[in-house]
């Protein structure tokens, strides 16, 4: 595929700072998966969680990068993907997303 045919990519100042947090094992699977995504946005799944304490205001989608899920949306008409945060799932499901949900 021709490289303007891809999504960039835009990170939150939540995911940039989630980013920079991996370690360099994670950053590398984080890359990988961002690279995918840029491709084909559509391939991660809507974030639906169980809990009503870790649902969102708003609909995202999520695709894993080892134990880190990379919440996203995007937008096809401006072929921007953009980041929302980048959150470590071996955390407690009612922790996830605390600090953007409230």
């Amino acid at each position: 595929m021709s490289e303007d045919r891809r999504f960039s990519v835009k990170f939150t100042a939540s995911a940039a700072k989630g980013y920079q947090a991996l370690g360099n094992a994670a950053k590398r699977r984080a890359n990988s998966a961002l690279d995918a995504l840029s491709i084909a946005p559509g391939i991660g799944m809507v974030y639906g969680p169980y809990y009503e304490a870790a649902r969102l205001p708003y609909e995202v989608r999520v695709v894993y990068a080892g134990n880190y899920g990379i919440y996203y949306d995007y937008d096809n008409q401006k072929r921007i993907i953009y980041v929302r945060f980048i959150e470590d799932e071996r955390r407690g499901p009612l922790k996830r997303l605390s600090s953007r949900i409230h």
